[in-house]
């Protein structure tokens, strides 16, 4: 009988081949294993994110600024109720000669995003406001609400 390498009887995978088979599959599950921590890290980031801005639609309906109150540079912070991990600073600021009563306002939502870390995370919008044109759209927004 002939035994060569390439003969037609032979059937079967050597060790070294399976062992390599092995190899290449740990590899694969190990990548795909990487790949699917690293996307429910991104989803939970999302989440938060999205957290963070219904948080600022709710900060602008219950604690909304009020220009007519101020006297120059200000900063408000606080927590949310509902939300305890989330908190909210806003940070009014003049732009220019106070006679010209641009402001610089900042509003920011903030929350620690791995509390192990000690990493914050924030979503913030920065909006300039002209007085007179914040307080009369106020009386119009007021006007609208009464009518």
């Amino acid at each position: 009988m002939n035994d060569a390498p390439h003969s037609p009887r032979r059937r079967g995978f050597t060790l070294i081949e399976v062992m390599i088979s092995v190899l290449f599959v740990g590899v694969g599950f190990v990548a795909l294993m990487g790949a699917a921590t690293k996307s429910l890290g991104v989803v939970k980031a999302a989440k938060q994110y999205e957290t963070a801005r219904n948080l600022m639609e709710q900060l602008k309906k219950q604690e909304p600024l009020q220009l007519d109150e101020v006297d120059g540079d200000e900063t408000q912070s606080g927590t949310f109720d509902d939300n305890r991990d989330y908190r909210w600073r806003r940070v009014l600021t003049t732009v220019g000669e106070e006679s010209d009563r641009l402001y610089l306002v900042k509003t920011s939502v903030i929350w620690d995003s791995q509390k192990r870390e000690g990493r914050e995370r924030r979503e913030e919008v920065v909006e300039y406001i002209h007085l007179p044109t914040a307080i009369k759209k106020k009386w119009i927004d007021e006007k609208a609400a009464n009518d």
